[in-house]
């Protein structure tokens, strides 16, 4: 097993915590995504089709502190992270499985987890 460690780059980090918060793999296989708490950010990973190794390919800054969870739409359009402030952030997927903040922002009290809720027919 290899072990994948992502790079934060410069984003400072806040003591204690710094471990990965949540995860989702995009509907099609080939991304997936993860939070860092103490760093709050959203990390992006590439899945290689041949081998299932992880290279990654985004560090993303998030709003608020202390990420919660992270989900992604049904058709794989949109990310949906949550933060412990309650912070709830939508992000649009590229193609190329990288973020771009939509800037669309709601807010819960506490923060918690999300997810989509797929009926069954």
């Amino acid at each position: 097993m290899d072990t994948v460690h992502a790079d934060a780059g410069d984003h400072p980090a806040r003591e204690p915590m710094r471990q990965q918060q949540g995860m989702c793999i995009a509907p099609n296989g080939r991304c997936i995504y993860t939070q860092a708490h103490g760093y709050d950010l959203l990390f992006a990973f590439a899945v290689d089709a041949a081998t299932g190794l992880l290279h990654q390919i985004q560090a993303l800054p998030m709003e608020g502190e202390w990420p919660r969870s992270v989900t992604m739409s049904p058709d794989g359009r949109f990310l949906i992270t949550t933060s412990l402030q309650g912070v709830i952030a939508v992000y649009a997927v590229g193609p190329d499985g990288t973020l771009a903040d939509t800037g669309h922002r709601a807010w819960a009290q506490g923060g918690g987890f999300i997810s989509f809720y797929r009926p069954q027919p």
